[in-house]
């Protein structure tokens, strides 16, 4: 029967603990790299014959009689190669390293390919959810003062955009020649940072008629943008446009 300590019992060892932190302190080598080996292990594995990437051991084959025991690996799915996310049958401990502790030497020898890392693939995947959730950020007052002049065109751009003529409207006029892409978003952000996107759509949401019947069909940003009858306004939507396009 396992008994759980008492609070007291608790701060008692825990001084001892910290004196003594328990850590690896084996040399690590890959001569006796097969006794570390186990199912479900994220180890580096050599894709050809000079870069290493990073995947995952699913199951040991043994074969003595033909040149030792092999691996089925998976690699990494955002690896930067033409396996990346599939698996590899007998793959041979030739071609595996681990982190190989406190062995420098060896693990200078290791040349490590492209891969991206789990953190920013998460980080991206993050972004790409919240741009489709117009609850996700609430707007500003910075937001709702830049956008609440336009809000009759911006509301035209919805419900009747052929209306809107492009020449006044740089996103529109581009658009027209990406045939490819029609009727996704402007891949320009420029220096929009992910919350000034994230406020642009919740202001959107809250104050163009409709606009959430867009969103519930995963809308983003569509490729028509704003258009106004003054030539300062017109050049200061293609300066925006400008800036916009060199600073993604």
């Amino acid at each position: 029967m396992c008994l759980i300590p008492t609070e007291r019992e608790a701060r008692q060892r825990l001084p001892n603990m910290l004196a003594n932190p328990t850590r690896r302190t084996t040399f690590e080598s890959l001569a006796n790299l097969s006794s570390r080996l186990f199912a479900g292990k994220m180890i580096l594995a050599r894709k050809g014959t000079k870069y290493y990437y990073p995947c995952r051991l699913i199951a040991k084959s043994t074969r003595r009689a033909q040149g030792g025991d092999t691996w089925t690996i998976k690699w990494w799915r955002y690896a930067n190669h033409s396996s990346a996310g599939q698996y590899e049958l007998k793959v041979p401990i030739s071609r595996l390293a681990d982190a190989l502790w406190e062995n420098s030497a060896e693990r200078r020898q290791i040349q490590l390919g492209e891969w991206k890392r789990a953190y920013i693939v998460h980080e991206l995947n993050d972004e790409e959810e919240s741009l489709t959730n117009p609850e996700a950020r609430r707007f500003t007052t910075e937001i709702h003062h830049a956008l609440v002049p336009h809000s009759p065109i911006l509301s035209q751009l919805l419900h009747n955009p052929d209306a809107v003529s492009s020449d006044l409207v740089p996103a529109k006029r581009w658009a027209q020649t990406q045939r490819d892409i029609h009727g996704n978003a402007v891949p320009f952000c420029g220096l929009l940072t992910l919350n000034d996107q994230l406020s642009i759509n919740n202001w959107y949401y809250k104050h163009i008629e409709d606009a959430y019947l867009e969103f519930e069909h995963n809308w983003e940003l569509d490729a028509d943008t704003i258009e106004h009858g003054s030539d300062l306004e017109q050049y200061i939507i293609n300066q925006a446009w400008d800036k916009l396009v060199t600073f993604t």
